[in-house]
């Protein structure tokens, strides 16, 4: 299972379909983006990937 495939399984639950993904990938198409993002995706990040780049995307999402 890819990450969109898990992302349109975690729609499918009630309890999680409000839960903010960002995905770390080894992809990095323009096409995949646009689908990720049309599925819910909050953040695409292309490896090889910094630290900070994922602390970054991950704070946007974190409710204090």
């Amino acid at each position: 299972m890819d990450g969109l495939q898990m992302r349109s399984l975690i729609l499918a639950n009630q309890d999680l379909k409000n839960v903010s993904i960002v995905m770390l990938t080894t992809e990095a198409t323009g096409e995949l983006k646009e689908k990720a993002k049309s599925i819910g995706i909050k953040a695409w990040i292309p490896k090889p990937y910094k630290n900070e780049s994922v602390m970054m995307a991950v704070k946007k999402f974190v409710k204090d």
